[in-house]
C-alpha cells in the first residue's frame, strides 16, 4: 500500500505551556539526555569504549540552500583527558578544484552540473553556551577542530551555526533534478582511539568512515511539494505554522512564487550516521517485516515500475539476514530510490539505490548488519564490512533456498578475483588489510574489498561448514553490536566456532593466499 504523511497544524511551546512549566520541560529534556548518554544503546546493550554522542539538529531546506543548527553532547570516555574536540566537515570535499572530492577528474566532468559545486561555512561555534575558537584543518578544510579541555568521564556541550551550499551533482551529498541528496551534511565527530582524534580525509573511492553510533533527534524544515525520508524514525509531520504572526501560514518567497512549509521530525537511537533524501517524486509504498514486534519497511521509488516488487524483496531480506545473523534492532528500514553515482550507500537504518537492481537491493540491506550494527574501520579495515556485505548478497540465495543461483554467482566472483590475482606484474599484491589510500585505483579497491573480500567468507563456510559459520557471523553480530570492531574480533569470534581457523585467514588478509 502507498504510504501518505498526514499534516497537522502545530501549536508553538509557547502556546501549550506557561513560563514554569516550559522551565521544568527543559529540565526533562536534558534528564533525558542524560539518560540517553547513560543508558542507551552502548551502556545497556555493549559497553564501548567511549559513550554514545547525542546530535540534535535544526536543519532547514528552502529548495536551494540549507542551513543548520546542532546541538552535539559528547562524553570522553576514553581513558585520557583530550585537549580538543575534532569533526568533520564532509561537504568541504565537495568545493570546486577540491584535493580529496569524492570525484576524480573524468568524473567530475561527468557528475557536476553546470560547475556548481559545495561546501560548508561555519558561522558560529559554542561549548557549554559560550562562543569560543575553531581551527579548519585537513585537505580542503575538512576537518573542524576546536580548542578544548575534556577530561575522562567528562561531557561537553557543542553548539554550531553552519550554512550549507548543496552541490549539482549525483552524489552522496547533492541536487539533481530527481533527488536532493542530503548525507554528511553536518559537522560530525572524527572516531577516536587510543593515538586520538582520526582525521581521515575524504577519498574518491571507498567509505573513509569511521563513526560511532549514536542518537539523533532532527527536525527538517522544507517546501512542501517535497516528500522526505531520513534515519531512523519519521515521528511527526506537520505544516510549519508561525503562530506569532497574523498571517495564517508561513509561506516563503521563492523566485517569485509563494511555497509552503512543513517540518518533519525524526528520531534514531544507536545508528552509525545520519541521512535525509527528499524528492518531488516520490512513490511511498509500506510494509511489516516479521522480525521482533515486525519491522516497518518502507520504499521510497521514483523511476521503479514494479516498486511493490522491490519492496517485497526487501522484507525478505530484512526476515532472512535477522534469521540466520541475528535480529535487526531497529524498528523501521527505508530503501529509497535516488540519483546516485556510486549505485548505492548505506546509513543508518536507510539504504540508497540509484536504480531497483536486485543485487544492489540486498548488498546495501546486507550493510545494515556489517557497518550500521557492527561498525568498523572502513579506511583500514573496509573488507570486514563490504566483503560481508558482499558474501551476504551471495548467500541470500542459499537463505532462500537456491543453491544452484549461489553456486553460479560464487563461480562468477571467483573467476573475477583469479583475473585480478594474475595482475601482480601491474601493481595488485592482493593485501586486504590496508588503507584505501594505498590503493592504486578503485578496480583494486572493489577487487580486494568486495571481491577477495566475499571470497574470503565463502571459502571460510566451505571449510567450516554451514552450520558453524553461521553461527561464528551470530557471534560476531551480538558480540560487537554497536561497537568498531577490529580484524582480530572477527577472528576470536570465529575461532570459537573452529579453531585454526585464523590460518585461513590470516593469509587472505596479507596477499599470501594465491
Amino acid at each position: 500500500m502507498t504510504k501518505k504523511h498526514t499534516l497537522e497544524k502545530r501549536k508553538t511551546p509557547s502556546q501549550l505551556y506557561d513560563k514554569t512549566t516550559l522551565l521544568c520541560l527543559v529540565g526533562l529534556i536534558v534528564l533525558l539526555v542524560v539518560g540517553i548518554l547513560f543508558f542507551g544503546c552502548n551502556k545497556k546493550n555493549n559497553p564501548a569504549p567511549y559513550a554514545e554522542p547525542y546530535y540534535e539538529m535544526d536543519v532547514v531546506f528552502d529548495g536551494e540552500e540549507l542551513t543548520l543548527t546542532e546541538t552535539v553532547v559528547y562524553q570522553n570516555n576514553t581513558d585520557a583527558p583530550l585537549t580538543s574536540l575534532a569533526f568533520h566537515l564532509y561537504p568541504n570535499a565537495f568545493k570546486e578544484n577540491a584535493e580529496c572530492s569524492p570525484f576524480d577528474e573524468k568524473e567530475r566532468n561527468l557528475y557536476h552540473h553546470n560547475n556548481d559545486f559545495g561546501g560548508i561555512e561555519v558561522l558560529d561555534v559554542k561549548i557549554d553556551r559560550l562562543t569560543c575558537d575553531f581551527v579548519l584543518s585537513g585537505k580542503d578544510d575538512t576537518i573542524i577542530e576546536i580548542p578544548c579541555a575534556v577530561d575522562t568521564g567528562e561531557s561537553v556541550v557543542v553548539e554550531f551555526q553552519c550554512k550549507v551550499d548543496l552541490p549539482r551533482c549525483s552524489h552522496r551529498l547533492g541536487k539533481t533534478d530527481n533527488s536532493i541528496n542530503l548525507t554528511g551534511f553536518y559537522p560530525v565527530l572524527c572516531g577516536v582511539d587510543e593515538s586520538g582524534w582520526l582525521k581521515n580525509e575524504y577519498h574518491h573511492f571507498g567509505d573513509p568512515f569511521v563513526l560511532t553510533a549514536s542518537t539523533y533527534f532532527v527536525t527538517l524544515t522544507y517546501p512542501d511539494n517535497y516528500t522526505a525520508c531520513g534515519s531512523g524514525k519519521c515521528t511527526t509531520t506537520y505544516l510549519d505554522i508561525d503562530d506569532s504572526s497574523d498571517d495564517d501560514n508561513n509561506d516563503e518567497v521563492l523566485d517569485g512564487n509563494s511555497v509552503k512549509m512543513k517540518k518533519t521530525e525524526f528520531y534514531g537511537e544507536c545508528i552509525r550516521d545520519f541521512a535525509i533524501i527528499l524528492s518531488e517524486d516520490f512513490v511511498v509504498n509500506t510494509a511489516i517485516a516479521k522480525v521482533g514486534d515486525g519491522v516497518t519497511v518502507d520504499y521510497f521509488s521514483i523511476t521503479d515500475q514494479n516498486p511493490e516488487d522491490t519492496l517485497s524483496l526487501a522484507v525478505d531480506v530484512i526476515e532472512k539476514f535477522s534469521s540466520a545473523f541475528g535480529d535487526y534492532p531497529y524498528s523501521t528500514y527505508t530503501l529509497v530510490e535516488c540519483d546516485m553515482a556510486c549505485g548505492g550507500m548505506e546509513y543508518g537504518t536507510l539504504s540508497v539505490v540509484s536504480s531497483p537492481d536486485k543485487n544492489a537491493v540486498i548488498h546495501e540491506t546486507a550493510h545494515q548488519w556489517w557497518y550500521g550494527v557492527v561498525g568498523n574501520d572502513q579506511v583500514n579495515h573496509h573488507w570486514l564490512d563490504e566483503g560481508l556485505a558482499e558474501f551476504s548478497t551471495l548467500y541470500y540465495h542459499l537463505l532462500r533456498g537456491d543453491e544452484s543461483d549461489f553456486k553460479r554467482d560464487l563461480s562468477a566472483i571467483e573467476e573475477e578475483y583469479k583475473k585480478w590475482a594474475k595482475m601482480s606484474n601491474l601493481g595488485f599484491d592482493g593485501v586486504m588489510d590496508k588503507p584505501i589510500y594505498k590503493f592504486l585505483t578503485s578496480g583494486e579497491y572493489v577487487a580486494t574489498a568486495y571481491v577477495k573480500g566475499a571470497v574470503l567468507f565463502a571459502t571460510l563456510r566451505e571449510i567450516m561448514g554451514d552450520e558453524d559459520f553461521q553461527n561464528a557471523l551470530k557471534t560476531y553480530y551480538t558480540e560487537n553490536k554497536y561497537k568498531i570492531a577490529t580484524p582480530n574480533d572477527l577472528i576470536s569470534c570465529f575461532e570459537k566456532h573452529h579453531p585454526g581457523i585464523s590460518g585461513v585467514i590470516t593469509p587472505f588478509l596479507e596477499g599470501k593466499d594465491k
